[in-house]
């Protein structure tokens, strides 16, 4: 059969070029050949991620991160062998060589089951806070409200869930919820489940959790009411399950440089001087992935951040793993942040 082109790549790729083809093939790899066709190996989201996590540079040669250890068959072989490899080895892709390694064909495990597995994950959506940074724009609407383009900032986050497979929603509301529920009521409108869980006060970026112990008992999505991002959501959830984490937060880098020349000082002697060096951080991106367990940490009915939380895990020593995004990602809590992204909506 012919072979998507969008899902293969030549060696001679940075990890830049081959991130873009990656998004482009939407589905989560990337097969990476020689001049003659035959499969190198492949790259996954995760293999992306891990690569950002060690400072691997989007410039440097895609066959720095590929996997070269990977799931493959020769071929001939039937769409039931494929599929029963698939799921015993636990993958979602097959690819299929001939005699001389050359990618001939490429089995997906999506292809034999309907997709299950984002309809079950419960995306729990945090609208509850009070906008004080917007000033004036939140007097009379709450924050996720705020429209872009024709419709809310709520309204974008939810069809990015939905358009995903997820369908089963969580809204944490207090400041002018009623606003919130009169607008997607029951979620029919948009084809998904919403639930609305009504703080008596302001509970913190957690604190809600504490109210739905016994309606989260899977593994669940946390996700702060002002942020936009195209992130995969299904990959981070498959992120957060091969690490076998508790809890792991999404992280965007962010640059600051300094405006002057520092000086690193030895003793009284100068050791070095750069001219307006850079740092790059990883930032909380306000998207998370818990384990249900982590309710129990959460006290009842009370201000509580997630900060607060994951200091609770990493003070025990409990493994919380961060998840690097290389996607768009956009904070709307600044009236600056707001506006810049309504012109984008608006252009």
């Amino acid at each position: 059969m012919a072979i998507d082109p969008k899902l293969t790549s030549l060696e001679s790729l940075t990890l830049g070029e081959g991130i873009q083809k990656l998004d482009q093939g939407g589905q989560g790899v990337l097969f990476v050949l020689d001049q003659a066709g035959r499969l190198l190996g492949l790259m996954t989201d995760g293999d992306i991620r891990r690569a950002i996590l060690r400072g691997v540079s989007l410039s440097q040669p895609l066959t720095e991160v590929i996997n070269r250890n990977f799931l493959f068959a020769k071929a001939p072989i039937s769409k039931k062998a494929a599929a029963s490899l698939l799921r015993e080895k636990r993958r979602r892709h097959l690819p299929i060589v001939d005699a001389e390694s050359r990618l001939i064909d490429i089995f997906f495990l999506d292809d034999f089951r309907p997709n299950q597995e984002a309809e079950d994950i419960p995306v729990v959506l945090m609208v509850g806070g009070l906008g004080k940074r917007l000033g004036e724009l939140t007097r009379s609407l709450p924050k996720p409200m705020l429209p872009l383009g024709d419709k809310p900032l709520l309204e974008h986050i939810i069809e990015r869930f939905r358009d995903q497979g997820f369908q089963n929603f969580y809204l944490c509301a207090n400041y002018q919820n009623e606003i919130i529920r009169e607008h997607f009521g029951d979620g029919s409108k948009w084809n998904v489940k919403i639930n609305y869980t009504l703080e008596p006060i302001s509970l913190g970026t957690a604190g809600a959790l504490s109210l739905l112990r016994e309606e989260l008992k899977k593994t669940f999505i946390v996700m702060n009411g002002d942020v936009l991002t195209n992130v995969n959501f299904r990959s981070l959830v498959e992120f957060h399950s091969e690490f076998e984490s508790k809890l792991t937060l999404a992280a965007k880098d962010y640059q600051v440089t300094v405006p002057f020349g520092v000086i690193e000082v030895e003793a009284d002697r100068v050791k070095s001087l750069k001219e307006k060096p850079s740092f790059t951080y990883f930032t909380n991106a306000g998207i998370y992935v818990l384990e249900p367990e982590c309710l129990a940490q959460i006290p009842n009915g009370a201000l509580y951040n997630m900060t607060d939380l994951v200091d609770s895990y990493i003070s025990k020593g409990d493994k919380v793993c961060v998840f690097p995004l290389h996607e768009g990602w956009a904070d709307i809590g600044r009236p600056e942040d707001y506006f810049a992204k309504k012109k984008d909506f608006e252009n």
